[in-house]
């Protein structure tokens, strides 16, 4: 037996780490946690950095002075283009770049590299007709892409998946920052994976940017907030309450006068959903949001495409 597990601990030892690539350093890219210390665990880069799967071996940025802060701390190659990519084989190529990139950046890693994952930021592409002739230019590539909707990589999004389940008449309020394609689209997609795609929406005030959204089960109202109030949400009916506060590191669920704390990654989310696509790697089941469920929030998004 002690034989036995020396050989599987030796296996473990020898595996050979994945290869990423970062392009884009921006804030998720690098900068939302270049500057701190501690537990912190907000960017891509030190996501990947503490990972022990992954193997960080350059980053891509068409900006000098971010390249420059790259290469003073991490100690790492940059590049300037993701034609000078001079690796025959990508494992996991990660797109943080403005989303205003994506498609034509996509169109060139798909074309003329050869990855075997993607994770791209989100949204995924700028409107809708631009996410599908990605989806298109696949083809017979063997590439898997996931978009970083990252509350679906939270453990705590799955348990309130479970504890909602079935129930009937919901109601919910979720206060947003930024725009529609940026913080909203993450509460889109994460109500889609709770109660299945929408019937119907319906703008209540333009002005405001406030809409509605039906699902079989559920009505959610979402209104714009400046930062400091926004990024929570609310669901409740007759029989419980349950409150999401994005800063907290977990959700408070009340039923009657129990109350019950379901923990959450809070802000080290993002590191979560690279430990999802470790698991990806090693064939186990993961919590990544896929091309397909992607596409079904643009869908959303373009129907919305009035609001800012």
């Amino acid at each position: 037996m002690i034989l036995k597990i020396g050989k599987s601990l030796k296996r473990y030892m020898k595996k050979k780490k994945l290869n990423c690539i970062i392009v884009g350093l921006g804030n998720i890219g690098m900068m939302y946690d270049y500057h701190l210390r501690g537990e912190y665990i907000l960017s891509h880069t030190t996501s990947i950095l503490k990972s022990r799967n992954f193997n960080l071996i350059c980053a891509i940025d068409t900006d000098r002075n971010k390249r420059m802060l790259f290469e003073k701390k991490f100690k790492l190659k940059t590049l300037d283009n993701i034609d000078k990519i001079d690796e025959k084989e990508i494992d996991l190529l990660i797109l943080s770049s403005p989303y205003e990139a994506h498609f034509s950046l996509m169109k060139r890693i798909i074309k003329k590299l050869k990855v075997k994952v993607i994770l791209c930021e989100k949204p995924f592409t700028n409107n809708l007709k631009n996410a599908k002739k990605i989806k298109s230019s696949i083809g017979t590539k063997k590439v898997k892409i996931f978009i970083n909707y990252s509350r679906i990589s939270d453990a705590a999004s799955h348990s309130i998946r479970n504890e909602i389940l079935n129930k009937k008449n919901i109601f919910g309020k979720v206060f947003y920052s930024k725009s529609l394609l940026n913080n909203c689209s993450h509460f889109i997609n994460l109500f889609n994976f709770f109660f299945g795609l929408p019937k119907e929406h319906r703008i209540i005030s333009k002005k405001k940017n406030i809409f509605s959204l039906r699902y079989k089960n559920a009505i959610i109202d979402f209104y714009k907030k400046n930062q400091f109030r926004s990024n929570n949400f609310f669901l409740y009916n007759d029989k419980f309450r349950l409150e999401y506060r994005i800063k907290n590191n977990h959700i408070l669920l009340k039923k009657g006068n129990k109350k019950k704390i379901i923990p959450s990654c809070g802000k080290n989310i993002n590191f979560y959903v690279i430990k999802n696509l470790e698991r990806y790697f090693d064939n186990k089941k993961y919590k990544l949001c896929d091309i397909d469920k992607a596409i079904d929030t643009h869908k959303i998004l373009s129907k919305l495409k009035v609001l800012h």
